[in-house]
């Protein structure tokens, strides 16, 4: 399980492994809003993408999971909100 969420897209379609374990697969040609998982449905894209997607995953620097324990995005203590009017 990945210490974080990653995706990746490849043509039409995209890839999302939470860091809870879930695989997501979406035809963003023709669910454009992401609606319909696909992982389960089309086991061969799925197959595939997870091998694209592990192959990078390779290639990724490692992350330091003690600089955000909680592993729910929220900031790490001491971190300050940005302001999103600057």
């Amino acid at each position: 399980i990945a210490t974080e969420d990653i995706a990746m897209i490849d043509g039409d379609w995209k890839l999302l492994e939470t860091r809870e374990g879930k695989s997501f697969l979406f035809d963003m040609k023709n669910d454009f809003a992401e609606t319909t998982n696909l992982f389960s449905t089309d086991d061969a894209q799925a197959t595939l993408l997870r091998a694209k997607l592990n192959a990078l995953k390779k290639d990724l620097p490692a992350i330091d999971s003690s600089q955000n324990q909680n592993g729910k995005g929220k900031r790490p203590k001491g971190a300050k909100k940005r302001d999103v009017n600057q």
